[in-house]
C-alpha cells in the first residue's frame, strides 16, 4: 500500500480500462498455449495490471502493460521461430 497510490489517472479512466482489457485478453490467449514456461511473464503482467486497477495507480498499470506485452512478444517469437527463438 505504501508503493501504490492514485496517480496518473489517465491510465485508469473508463476509456483506458477497455484498452487494459484488450491487453489482458491478449495475455490470456498467450497463457493458453501449451508451451512450457511461456505463461509466467504474461500472467505477471495480468497480475500487475490488476493490482494497478484496484489501487487506481496508472504507473503500475503501465508497468503491467509493458510486462504483459513483453511476455506476449516472447510467446509469439517462440510460436513463429520455434526452437531458434529460445
Amino acid at each position: 500500500e505504501m508503493l501504490m497510490h492514485a496517480r496518473m489517472p489517465a491510465f485508469t479512466s473508463s476509456a483506458s480500462e477497455k484498452i487494459i482489457g484488450i491487453v489482458m485478453f491478449a495475455c490470456a490467449l498467450s497463457i493458453l498455449l501449451p508451451i512450457p514456461l511461456s505463461n509466467i511473464v504474461p500472467s505477471y503482467g495480468i497480475l500487475i495490471m490488476g493490482l494497478g486497477l484496484v489501487s487506481r495507480d496508472g504507473l503500475v498499470v503501465l508497468i503491467g502493460k509493458l510486462v504483459g506485452f513483453f511476455g506476449c512478444l516472447c510467446t509469439l517469437l517462440i510460436v513463429i521461430f520455434g526452437e531458434k527463438a529460445v
